[in-house]
């Protein structure tokens, strides 16, 4: 017969193998906004959806809708930052030579630490301008 400790570490190492599952078969396909939620959900932590997001191609939508939708889901503010670092470097990637992309996504990762609204405010209670302003920075 099994002890509630046996169950309980049975039940932890089938978690573990289907989130490494879930992992694995997220990185065949290219990370998108419904992959990022699906994470969440599934309780992936954070250091490893940020992992993700530097590590596997992805197109992310990030109007301001789209960014208030992902904060109310509960995806962590770092999460939602590395996603429009990782859109906005794509862009300028597609659009510049490499020595000038890499250059402006350092300016630009720069550029929005510093704007007071983004150090010190929470996603969730940006206005759509500030949503805008990091966007276009």
């Amino acid at each position: 017969m099994e002890s509630p400790a046996q169950g309980h570490s049975v039940r932890s190492v089938v978690a573990i193998v289907w989130l490494v599952w879930a992992a694995l078969m997220s990185a065949q396909e290219a990370l998108d906004n419904n992959a990022i939620l699906k994470l969440v959900k599934a309780g992936v932590s954070e250091s490893v959806i940020l992992a993700m997001l530097s590590n596997q191609p992805g197109t992310y939508s990030l109007a301001a809708d789209d960014v208030i939708k992902l904060k109310s889901a509960g995806v962590p503010d770092a999460v939602v930052a590395a996603m429009i670092e990782r859109q906005s470097s794509a862009v300028g990637r597609s659009h510049q030579s490499p020595d000038l992309s890499s250059r402006n996504a350092k300016t630009s990762r720069l550029g929005a630490a510093s704007h007071p609204f983004w150090n010190e405010t929470p996603v969730s209670q940006w206005s759509e301008e500030d949503a805008r302003r990091l966007l276009a920075d």
